[in-house]
């Protein structure tokens, strides 16, 4: 048995002029722990260690874990050329987006792309609910169970149809909760602008 153990140091400024975000160039990272550390950065002691805390995971797998958060979506570069994006989704597993690991810096891509945002992340929701609400009790199955909790956020007191329903009444319930969730990012508005602006600089 092996183990495989990658690490990346990443730098958050100073306790003077923090730096509250940075990106890690290490894409092969699916679920990293992190620990912080605080150095000193005067000349006569440069770089001794004044403190530091517990290690931490990004993704947490469990329900409550201190100091970390829990992902319902990974988005993972990898060579799956023609296509730009691609929904995975296993069994026993949060759902994964591939994308095309060519593109530049994907994961920030995904993030921050207007396009991206507005016309891919509905179909990815659409496509993850009718998954969920196809299963006879999505709630026993974790990562569902992580899905129905989020939906229940942006849209509260609508909760999904059970997979017994019509399925019609399952697609208008998918309907409702991806136009609240492009309301509450204000989707459309976003690429309109976007569009708007590449008019004006021409």
């Amino acid at each position: 048995m092996t183990e495989n153990k990658q690490m990346e140091l990443v730098q958050f400024g100073t306790v003077g002029s923090p730096r509250h975000a940075t990106e890690i160039n290490n894409t092969s990272f699916g679920d990293p722990s992190c620990q912080l550390r605080v150095a000193s950065a005067s000349t006569d002691q440069l770089g001794l260690l004044l403190g530091s805390s517990d290690s931490w995971r990004l993704n947490s797998e469990k329900e409550h874990q201190e100091g970390g958060s829990k992902g319902i979506l990974r988005f993972l570069p990898k060579d799956i050329a023609p296509r730009v994006w691609k929904l995975d989704i296993q069994e026993n597993a949060h759902p994964v987006v591939q994308i095309d690991k060519r593109i530049p810096d994907a994961r920030t891509w995904v993030r921050t792309d207007p396009v991206f945002i507005s016309a891919v992340l509905p179909a990815i929701l659409y496509q993850v609910f009718d998954d969920v609400l196809s299963q006879d009790s999505p709630q026993d199955t974790p990562w569902m169970k992580d899905w129905i909790m989020w939906a229940d956020s942006v849209m509260p007191g609508k909760p999904p149809p059970a997979s017994s329903d019509e399925v019609g009444d399952r697609r208008r319930w998918i309907e409702d909760l991806i136009d609240s969730f492009c309301q509450r990012h204000h989707l459309s508005d976003r690429i309109v602008d976007m569009l708007t602006a590449s008019q004006v600089d021409k």
